[in-house]
C-alpha cells in the first residue's frame, strides 16, 4: 500500500475538499491521509509521499477577510510555528530520498522558515512571487518529453496562475507544461526535479503542480491525469 500524506490549511483554497477529490482519483491499494497545519511534519514517519498544500504563513495573526475562510471552508485561525522537533522530522524525510509534492500555495508556507522552501524546491517570495486574477486560461503541455504529462494534452482551466515561484538555482528543474497568460508570456504550471542538488543530500523526486485556487480549477480531465502521471512518477512509476 502507497501512503499518502496531503498537509491542509491556510485561507482562501478548499484544500482538504481538494484532498478528498484526489483521494478519489487513487488506485484502490493507495491510501491518502490529511493532515492539518503542523501536524503533517509530526506523521511523515509513516507516508510514502508528502503532499505540501496548506498556505501556513505569519499573516495569519492579523485579520483576513470572511471571504478568505468562506473559500477555504474553515473557521479562522492563526499561524503556529513549526518546533525544532518538527523540522527535523522534515529534515530527514527529505533525505530520505523520499518524494514530496507542492500544490499551488503550498509553496506559500512556513515563510519564516527558509529552509522548508529549499528542502520543498519551491517557495512564493513576498515582492517578487505573485498570482493573476481568476479567469481562463489555455496550458501548453509537452507531452512528448515525461511520464508526467504522457497522454496529456492541452488543456483549458479556470484558475489563477502563480507565476516567479522561486526554486534553488542549483535545482536542475524542467517544466512540463505552461499556461498562457499573454503574448510571449507563459507561466510554468507543471516543474519537477529529482536528486539533492539545492536541497539536501539523499533528496529524491519533487514536483510542484501550480494550478489549484479552487474546486473549479480541478475539474478538466487532463488535471485528474497529471495528479495521477505525477504521483505514479514521484512514487517510482
Amino acid at each position: 500500500m502507497k501512503r499518502l500524506l496531503f498537509q491542509t490549511g491556510g485561507p482562501w483554497h478548499p484544500v482538504a475538499q481538494q484532498a478528498e477529490r484526489v483521494r478519489s482519483w487513487l488506485p484502490a491499494d493507495w491510501r491518502l491521509d490529511t493532515a492539518f497545519g503542523n501536524d503533517a511534519l509530526d506523521r511523515l514517519v509513516d507516508a510514502d509521499l508528502f503532499i505540501a498544500g496548506g498556505m501556513l504563513w505569519p499573516e495569519l495573526d492579523h485579520p483576513l477577510p470572511e471571504a478568505a475562510w468562506a473559500q477555504a471552508g474553515l473557521p479562522p485561525h492563526g499561524y503556529t510555528r513549526p518546533t525544532e522537533v518538527q523540522k527535523e522530522a522534515f529534515r530527514r524525510y527529505i533525505g530520505s530520498g523520499r518524494p514530496v509534492l507542492a500544490f499551488h500555495g503550498g509553496v506559500l508556507c512556513y515563510e519564516d522558515w527558509a529552509e522548508y522552501g529549499r528542502l520543498l524546491g519551491f517557495r512564493w517570495d513576498w515582492g517578487y512571487t505573485g498570482h493573476s486574477k481568476y479567469a481562463a486560461y489555455q496550458v501548453q503541455v509537452d507531452t512528448d518529453r515525461h511520464p508526467v504529462v504522457a497522454g496529456v494534452g492541452d488543456f483549458t482551466v479556470t484558475d489563477e496562475l502563480y507565476f516567479n515561484v522561486l526554486m534553488p538555482p542549483e535545482m536542475d528543474a524542467t517544466v512540463l507544461a505552461r499556461a498562457r497568460f499573454a503574448d510571449w508570456v507563459n507561466f510554468p504550471m507543471v516543474t519537477i526535479a529529482e536528486g539533492p542538488a539545492g536541497r539536501c543530500p539523499g533528496a529524491g523526486r519533487t514536483a510542484y503542480l501550480a494550478n489549484g485556487h479552487s474546486m473549479e480549477s480541478l475539474e478538466p480531465p487532463a488535471i485528474r491525469q497529471l495528479w495521477r502521471n505525477t504521483l505514479g512518477w514521484l512514487l517510482g512509476g
